[in-house]
């Protein structure tokens, strides 16, 4: 398992920020298109700096869903283990 999985850094006060911003707007009925339209009408830029285009405003929304997930959540195993494992 990557240890950014594992252990992702911290959002910064912007970013969660803007996440739960970006969230409210979703759940109210708004596209990814038209948020990231609003975002940058309304002065907003990504954490980098940068102008908001739908395909962050989609990923911003992803990656939090994905980091919030459980660590059990995830599968032990991505192999099936055919035959014990012998040590000599």
């Amino acid at each position: 398992m990557s240890s950014r999985l594992s252990n992702p850094a911290p959002y910064s006060n912007y970013q969660s920020e803007l996440h739960d911003l970006i969230q409210r707007l979703h759940d109210e009925g708004m596209g990814y298109r038209r948020i990231a339209q609003w975002l940058n009408e309304n002065g907003y830029q990504t954490p980098r700096g940068k102008k908001f285009f739908n395909t962050h405003v989609y990923s911003t929304l992803k990656s939090k869903r994905l980091r919030d997930r459980p660590l059990e959540a995830l599968p032990e195993d991505r192999f099936e283990i055919t035959s014990p494992l012998r040590i000599e």
